[in-house]
């Protein structure tokens, strides 16, 4: 167990997923707070919060810098990780997605550090057979389905893993499609603000969500709990794609995607999407993994996390009708941004 006057080292604070566990740490009462963040982080996220956070400018590709932070640390929460599905990106996710998590592991090996945790990502397991279920033991296995982002964090959790085998005390957590109130513009939460527009297409697949306040508490389960060496599957419930967009375009009272996307546009479609994006410059969240992926059913068991946690999960179908209703405030408030409260 982690006492709540040790100090905590969150990486990723200012992002969506390290927004809300820096939320829920206050509000449990954890008072000793560090959090990175870098020199163009935006802090909107926690504007109300951010008096209670000891912040430390910090790009955490710099060695030397990290080192004096972690001096003294009790406890590290790594939420900060980079999403990118470019091409051109792919030698960057492997320096932030396990370069930085291979140093901040050695560092806290270092520094006697009591307690890593890690935000992991259900993409880390990896898919191999369609239709199968995934489960914390699932092989990884080199597939068509698994993006150089999926490939860059699996290269990180075997870091904390190589931690683990050196004396450091561990917790995995592999979330699964996040979703939340945050920057609409960014992340997984983009479904919402494109849904406004409406949408005729939806894909054929399906996959698991989460709430973010479901990886936040999972945090605090973990510090709470003699866990030591586990990951757990973080999974709301298995959904389709379309059961999601039919929910977000009833509650803005659009009409429903009505066209599956045909297998045979899938190789035409992602080539598209990224020639689109040479073109115009602007970065997509659409790659040959992820336009692959949609059109198939993958689920996830979340039964681990429910027994050894404990963790009880929001219903999904309410969190998207939050999600959907806080991005329709935040539209008529003209912000780029919401917040969801906590539950």
């Amino acid at each position: 167990m982690v006492d709540k006057s040790n100090k905590i080292l969150l990486t990723g604070a200012t992002g969506f997923i390290g927004s809300y566990i820096a939320r829920y740490l206050i509000n449990e009462g954890y008072k000793n707070i560090v959090a990175t963040h870098r020199k163009d982080s935006k802090f909107e996220l926690l504007t109300d919060q951010v008096d209670k956070i000891t912040w430390q400018e910090c790009d955490l590709l710099d060695s030397l810098r990290v080192e004096k932070l972690i001096n003294g640390i009790d406890v590290v929460i790594h939420a900060a990780a980079l999403v990118s599905f470019q091409e051109k990106d792919k030698y960057l996710l492997t320096s932030v997605n396990k370069g930085v998590t291979s140093k901040l592991v050695n560092l806290s090996l270092e520094h006697k550090v009591k307690k890593f945790i890690h935000i992991s990502s259900v993409a880390a397991l990896g898919k191999s057979n369609v239709g199968e279920e995934v489960t914390e033991n699932s092989e990884w296995v080199d597939s068509k389905y698994n993006s150089d982002y999926a490939e860059s964090k699996r290269a990180g959790e075997m870091e904390v893993w190589r931690g683990h085998a050196e004396g450091l005390n561990v917790c995995i957590l592999n979330p699964s499609i996040v979703f939340g109130a945050g920057f609409w513009d960014q992340s997984s939460v983009k479904i919402f603000g494109n849904m406004i527009r409406g949408q005729k297409l939806y894909p054929k697949g399906s996959n698991g969500f989460v709430d973010v306040r479901d990886v936040s508490k999972a945090v605090l389960l973990a510090l709470s709990k003699d866990i030591n060496g586990e990951n757990f599957i973080l999974n709301s419930a298995n959904m389709s794609f379309r059961s999601m967009m039919n929910q977000i375009a009833d509650i803005y009272e659009v009409k429903r995607p009505s066209y599956p996307i045909a297998k045979w546009i899938i190789p035409i479609s992602w080539r598209l999407m990224k020639l689109y994006s040479f073109l115009t410059r602007k970065p997509t969240v659409y790659s040959r993994s992820t336009v692959v992926n949609s059109s198939e059913a993958w689920t996830y068991d979340n039964s681990k996390s429910i027994k050894m946690l404990g963790l009880a999960y929001l219903d999904i179908e309410q969190t998207i009708s939050d999600c959907a209703r806080c991005f329709l405030a935040s539209r008529k408030e003209n912000k780029n941004h919401g917040v969801l409260p906590l539950i």
